[in-house]
């Protein structure tokens, strides 16, 4: 796990590794899978999802979009953590061997500007939900919204955040 506390000048209580909103669906729709001895090209799962999603997970991905513009860029991947005072969003550098590091600071503001913090759970069929990404949304006192997505293999990290912020 990522420790942003030697960057941030204090110690991180929680901490998750977040990407844009819309990557997940990228790189799935990038890959062709064989599922029961038949080719399933990449696209077809993103038609599965919005089968499944109905029009309610074609709102929320608009609207997601939406807020989109408003989060900090901070490249394909960064790193949302978590201080006493602060929440702060770094980029990361690409894993090695050991993992993922610190980028640079891309972002940070005060706890007190923030008003929630929403994870949602992601897909509730198990296949889906074992490798679909589920919406972080920041959400602040101006009215302003950062949206990220969480990889499943962060979102118990995510749970974090959100506790911490909440």
């Amino acid at each position: 796990m990522i420790d942003a506390s030697d960057l941030l000048g204090a110690p991180q209580l929680a901490g998750v590794v977040v990407s844009p909103i819309g990557l997940f669906r990228k790189i799935e729709s990038g890959m062709t899978v064989i599922s029961g001895g038949v080719v399933v090209p990449g696209s077809t799962g993103p038609a599965i999802s919005d089968k499944l999603g109905g029009t309610s997970a074609a709102e929320q991905r608009e609207a997601d979009a939406g807020a989109s513009a408003e989060t900090p860029d901070c490249g394909k991947w960064g790193f949302l953590a978590v201080t006493e005072r602060d929440l702060a969003l770094t980029s990361t550098q690409p894993p090695e061997l050991v993992g993922r590091r610190l980028g640079e600071l891309v972002e940070r503001v005060p706890r007190s500007a923030i008003t929630a913090a929403e994870l949602e759970g992601g897909w509730r069929h198990p296949t889906l939900y074992l490798f679909s990404s589920a919406p972080l949304r920041i959400l602040f006192a101006d009215g302003t919204t950062w949206v990220f997505e969480v990889a499943r293999f962060y979102r118990r990290h995510a749970k974090h955040v959100v506790h911490a912020l909440g």
